[in-house]
């Protein structure tokens, strides 16, 4: 009684291999006879991405339901702040990648197209898209004496860069600016993400997403780390340029080390600003409510290199 059950599954398993392995009877070889191999790696990558996925869709939820209690005012104040927080600490809506970029590898990819409309922008290997813009007079006699071999290393790779194209070198310090662009089509919601190193702190960046044109509407990101304030927000109106927030604070010296900014903005105008994981900025600005044609980037003053970009978009 206990034997057949067996022997009609070994017979089904043996009946299933022949057929699977049987030759094809017209003599053809059957190229699709096996899947394409792929790496554990690649499951791995589909499944946080479905992880974080139902992550942001529980999140979704919850901050709906927080939302409705709120206005029901069905839970006590500081037990919905407190819920907010929660969300906000583990909301990342932005999970759609829209723009990629590592230039330490010395090369800008081609799609979408970079543009640099003013000054010199280079792609220099270890280093990152680098720029030199300089404006304002710079302080003398500061030596190599307080850096770390961190700083002596990139400062040794940057000079190098610079004498291998001297004449770009000296057209780039008469430059007022340098202006490099991207269009890309980008949602209202957004977050971007920069690795950024300077060996000119006193200097000025600016990271912008613009409407219609590069000179067009837009947002933009200011970093100028040796200066108060070190980080503006800025709305770029048809009636000129306005001071969202900013951070009055100077930042602490680089040694030689790339800083992370990170700058995020929600679906409800919400904007926040970290450096290296601090927040600095934390404003609401719903005076763009399109989408934006594209990136830009502005050195306005000073010696700086944009090591890796991140972009994304939400749904």
């Amino acid at each position: 009684m206990t034997r057949q059950p067996l022997k009609v599954s070994l017979a089904t398993v043996v009946l299933a291999t022949a057929a699977v392995l049987a030759p094809d009877p017209s003599g053809a070889q059957d190229s699709s006879r096996y899947g394409t191999w792929q790496s554990p790696d690649q499951s791995r990558n589909r499944e946080r991405e479905g992880g974080a996925q139902r992550l942001q869709e529980l999140i979704d939820k919850l901050a709906r339901l927080v939302d409705d209690a709120d206005r029901a005012k069905a839970a006590d104040r500081r037990f919905i702040a407190d819920l907010r927080d929660l969300i906000r600490a583990y909301d990342w809506p932005w999970q759609v990648g829209i723009l990629s970029e590592d230039f330490t590898d010395g090369s800008v990819a081609p799609a979408p197209t970079w543009t640099v409309s003013e000054g010199q922008f280079k792609a220099v290997r270890g280093v990152g898209l680098h720029s030199v813009v300089q404006t304002s007079p710079r302080p003398s006699g500061s030596g190599d004496s307080g850096q770390d071999l961190a700083t002596a290393l990139l400062n040794q790779i940057l000079e190098q860069a610079a004498r291998k194209n001297q004449p770009a070198a000296a057209e780039s310090a008469r430059q007022t600016r340098a202006t490099i662009y991207a269009p890309v089509a980008i949602t209202n919601a957004f977050a971007l993400t920069l690795e950024v190193s300077t060996r000119s702190p006193e200097g000025r960046i600016e990271f912008g997403l613009y409407q219609k044109s590069p000179a067009g509407v837009g947002y933009r990101l200011a970093y100028q780390p040796a200066r108060v304030p070190s980080v503006e927000l800025l709305r770029i109106g048809s009636r000129g340029v306005s001071v969202i927030d900013a951070y009055h604070q100077t930042l602490p010296a680089e040694a030689g080390s790339p800083r992370t900014l990170r700058w995020t903005r929600a679906r409800n105008g919400e904007m926040v600003v970290s450096i290296d994981g601090a927040g600095v900025i934390r404003s609401v600005d719903r005076g763009l409510q399109d989408s934006f044609d594209g990136l830009l980037i502005t050195n306005l003053d000073g010696d700086f290199a944009l090591r890796t970009l991140e972009l994304a978009g939400a749904r």
